[in-house]
């Protein structure tokens, strides 16, 4: 656990929390039949989970406030979400956003966090949120494959040249990292707007 100390806080990354919000709502309104209580509860619970994941992330600093805050977020929200009525497959996505987390972290610890390998498999969690909503909400498996392929490969697209413009800017250029944030979010807020309707026309 020591080892992980010096990674980054992932909690302080605004993209992180865009893309979960991001996933969350396509989820919810790509199934606009479906009371959206029960996709607003499973999303909770993968925020919980990113909260627990980045404990680990960060180490012993913030370790256990963090595991006890994101764990019990977690099992609140999945707990109502299941009693809300929603189709219990989610849990098997859940799962596996919990598998590509630990992924995420041994390839930050070894390769480093703007690895290809790392962010990319960071960014599956938070983007199997949407795809667990769907599959709560009754789709099918396909739908619900398909909604994360079209987050998922969008996301690593652009973190990917996010990550390459980091590498050739200075130390003093936060207003340019700022501005970059806010135009990343509006493309991923777009492109979760284009997935939505095209979710809802299936």
């Amino acid at each position: 656990m020591h080892a992980l100390v010096s990674m980054p806080d992932p909690v302080r990354s605004h993209g992180a929390w865009v893309t979960l919000c991001v996933s969350t709502a396509v989820g919810v309104l790509s199934q606009p039949s479906a009371p959206p209580l029960s996709g607003l509860l499973i999303g909770a619970t993968f925020a919980g989970g990113f909260l627990l994941v980045s404990a680990l992330a960060v180490g012993a600093r913030k370790l256990w406030a963090r595991l006890f805050k994101g764990a019990s977020l977690s099992a609140a929200a999945g707990a109502l979400g299941l009693l809300s009525c929603s189709d219990p497959r989610w849990l098997w996505v859940l799962a596996l956003a919990a598998a590509a987390a630990l992924i995420a972290l041994v390839a930050a610890r070894h390769a480093g966090v703007l690895s290809a390998t790392a962010l990319c498999a960071s960014l599956a969690p938070l983007t199997l949120s949407g795809a667990a909503i769907a599959l709560a909400n009754r789709a099918s498996v396909f739908e619900a494959a398909a909604l994360f392929i079209a987050l998922w490969s969008f996301s690593c697209w652009r973190s990917l040249a996010v990550a390459r413009s980091l590498r050739g800017l200075g130390p003093d250029a936060r207003g340019e990292l700022r501005a970059r944030g806010l135009r990343e979010a509006a493309y991923a807020a777009a492109w979760g707007g284009c997935v939505t309707l095209v979710g809802v026309g299936l």
